[in-house]
């Protein structure tokens, strides 16, 4: 953990490699009890609020995956894809003299360049997406899931461009004058995309309000208010503050400061597109 001060927050950054590393860290240290004398995280609580009916069950999601619902989001996913098929640049057809077929009229008329090939791209630029897990306690949990739906469709849309894409997923809150941030890499651009693995963190209530609760238990923070609600979630512009992100880095904060409301994923992902601005980054990823 790092801890460092801004112009107006005491600052609590943890940075994790992998998720296991994240579960073993909850555990191997004591509560904060001068702040926490209840802990949320192990309450046994609706499951509607928690997603589980205790911490160890969703230690266990974490770790071994979540089966529920996984068909549906799947289904899900593959109802966008074939919404970003329609903007998804397709590969320039060149000739050359290697390649996938013959170009009848180019043999017929003596050309070298005579077999149809697709265009190549040298270096592929790399683009990182950050992916606020945490949002407000009013959120309706079928906004959770649209946009978690939504954010695999564009890694893999990014990707068919040919860009390299890099997923880092984090929670940050706010009380006071004290912030926590926690990071995770959930894709690295190098790595296949794997769907099964990402389901959890990125849909599942009870990462935020089970796992993520416990790591502001241990956590040193001094005001008394976090043990009331737990914060608040970080707005866009204090993410890219804290996180000290480059412009041409894309934040998704909170479902509902991207107006993702999980009543019509095909509007939810149009504001998604719209207000991050990556719909203008699919238009023009093949012009370099």
């Amino acid at each position: 953990m790092r801890q460092y001060k801004d112009s107006k927050y005491v600052i609590y950054q943890h940075d994790f490699r992998t998720l296991s590393e994240f579960l073993r860290y909850n555990e191997s240290l004591p509560v904060n009890k001068e702040v926490f004398g209840r802990c949320a995280s192990k309450e046994y609580g609706r499951k509607e609020w928690h997603g589980t009916r205790n911490y160890e069950e969703a230690e266990k999601l974490c770790r071994n995956g979540w089966n529920e619902g996984y068909e549906k989001f799947v289904r899900m996913k593959r109802k966008v894809d074939l919404k970003f098929n329609s903007v998804i640049p397709r590969p320039r057809l060149t000739t050359n003299f290697v390649g996938f077929a013959p170009s009848v009229p180019d043999y017929l008329n003596n050309n070298p360049l005579d077999m149809n090939d697709t265009e190549k791209r040298d270096n592929p630029r790399a683009i990182t997406i950050y992916v606020q897990l945490g949002f407000h306690c009013e959120t309706d949990l079928s906004a959770v899931m649209n946009r978690g739906v939504i954010i695999l469709s564009i890694v893999d849309a990014l990707e068919k461009c040919g860009l390299g894409v890099r997923l880092k997923t984090f929670v940050g809150a706010v009380e006071l004058d004290e912030a926590v941030i926690v990071t995770f890499e959930l894709h690295k651009e190098s790595e296949r995309l794997n769907i099964k693995r990402m389901y959890f963190p990125l849909c599942h209530v009870a990462f935020v309000r089970r796992l993520f609760f416990r790591l502001l238990e241990v956590t040193p923070v001094r005001r008394s208010y976090w043990s009331l609600g737990y914060g608040r979630p970080m707005e866009v512009c204090e993410l890219r503050s804290f996180l000290e992100l480059g412009a041409n880095d894309i934040v998704i904060p909170q479902p509902d400061s991207t107006a993702v409301y999980g009543r019509d994923i095909d509007r939810d992902c149009d504001k998604v597109l719209e207000l991050t601005g990556l719909d203008r980054v699919l238009k023009r990823s093949d012009r370099k």
